[in-house]
This record gives structure tokens, C-alpha cells and sequence, in this order.
């Protein structure tokens, strides 16, 4: 699945329990995640981020997806942007077994 470049906010609980979706793709800048937009996902195994700046994730946006998720970031993000994702993808519920490259 991928979202569009026109897109800013991921709703609440948008994608909630979804069994279809197994990788993401995230083309622009989402601004928000907002809580549970991805909540109990447990296929989703692949996301990939080509923004380059680092969205706020609100509570449980990734909880119960895969455990051995891997997520790319832009190449050309930041190293202080990288760490500030890896931060918050972690507190959103990403799986410390995910690969955050």
C-alpha cells in the first residue's frame, strides 16, 4: 500500500486490525500518525519512508504489527532526523526486533 505525497494525517484508527496490508510505503512528509492508524497490523512486515522529515506518532500507531518489521528511512534524512525516528517509531510500538535502517 502506498500513501500519497498530498497526504499529511493518518486517522485515528485507520488501518486498525488490517490484514491485508503488508508493506507500506509513505511517498511524503505525513505530519501525524495518529493513535492506533496501524494498531494490530500483523502482517505489515515492510515500511518505508521516503520523507525527510520525522512525523509524531501518537500512542499505540504501531503496536501489534510484526516483529520482525523492517523500516527504511530516506538516505537523505538526517542523522539527528534518523535517531529522532528510530525514538519514536519505538515509542509508537514497533517491535525492538525491527530493522529501522
Amino acid at each position: 500500500m502506498t500513501i500519497g505525497k498530498k497526504v499529511t494525517k493518518i486517522g485515528k484508527q485507520a488501518f486498525e486490525g488490517c490484514k491485508a496490508v503488508t508493506t507500506l510505503t509513505v511517498s511524503g512528509d505525513v505530519k501525524t500518525f495518529d493513535k492506533q492508524s496501524f494498531n494490530g497490523c500483523k502482517k505489515l512486515k515492510k515500511v518505508v519512508f521516503k520523507g525527510k522529515k520525522v512525523p509524531a506518532f501518537k500512542a499505540k500507531a504501531f503496536k501489534g504489527t510484526a516483529s520482525n518489521m523492517r523500516v527504511t528511512l530516506n538516505k537523505k534524512m538526517s542523522k539527528k532526523n534518523k535517531a529522532k525516528m528510530k525514538t519514536a517509531l519505538k515509542k509508537a510500538g514497533v517491535s525492538k526486533k525491527a530493522k529501522i535502517k
